[in-house]
């Protein structure tokens, strides 16, 4: 079976940190991906396995419709889907107590759009720029740095002349650059510090370091993140397309 978009996976980093202290990036964390997709309206989240063996607690923290970071835990309940109590109005992570053992969906609202879905062995997933603001007007821009990977997750096929394109910014605020090397593990003092083994930011698209993505390997990404003085809070996630052939 040739690749499909389903084998292409953005994991986390090993640090994300949720201020501008704290070291930023590292190696691949391959339990942990990016927020697969965020709500469209406030709701509360559902959430269900295909696995009678998924008991283990869910931790969702996320801005209620008032703007305030709260979080609630629940344990999943296998295949009995559980409808968590807190209206959120965006959600910034999930934390599984232990990985997931089937698939686990979260979905918006009783029954609603599924938004994130862990695989198998998977534990975290999480928006990136936690509780990132800018300065008030009148105040200076605020760059900040993120770092995820695009794996190919495919058992025996490679992703060839994979590309990296930014296809969604609405407000312009994002930029990306490709790590120097697969597999990487560079990471910066805090989030407000650029990376250094990078190729120039720019929306691309850019190249995958050795153009073909083999089974298993991971292109390192930067997400830059510009906010100009007085910029508005707003759910504004950057959209990166990976393009690739396949055999």
């Amino acid at each position: 079976m040739p690749i499909v978009a389903a084998d292409i996976l953005f994991n986390l980093s090993a640090n994300h940190q949720e201020s501008d202290a704290g070291t930023q990036g590292g190696a691949r964390n391959a339990t942990g991906r990016v927020l697969d997709d965020q709500f469209s309206a406030a709701a509360q989240p559902d959430v269900v396995s295909d696995s009678a063996s998924d008991t283990q607690n869910l931790t969702i923290t996320g801005r209620l419709a008032s703007g305030v970071i709260d979080t609630e835990t629940l344990a999943v309940d296998g295949v009995t889907p559980v409808l968590f109590t807190k209206t959120f109005e965006r959600i910034l992570k999930l934390v599984l107590a232990s990985p997931a053992v089937g698939v686990i969906t979260v979905k918006e609202g009783d029954d609603g759009t599924t938004r994130h879905t862990f695989a198998i062995a998977e534990d975290e997933a999480r928006m990136l720029f936690y509780d990132a603001a800018a300065e008030a007007a009148g105040g200076s821009p605020v760059i900040r740095y993120e770092k995820v990977f695009v794996e190919n997750g495919h058992a025996t096929l490679s992703a060839l002349a994979l590309t990296l394109e930014l296809t969604t910014d609405p407000r312009t605020d994002y930029d990306i650059a490709t790590a120097d090397a697969l597999d990487d593990s560079e990471s910066v003092a805090n989030r407000i510090t650029a990376p250094t083994s990078v190729s120039a930011f720019g929306k691309g698209p850019l190249a995958c370091v050795n153009t073909d993505l083999d089974p298993g390997e991971a292109q390192g990404l930067w997400v830059r993140q510009t906010l100009a003085e007085g910029t508005s809070p707003a759910i504004d996630e950057p959209v990166v397309t990976v393009d690739f052939n396949t055999a």
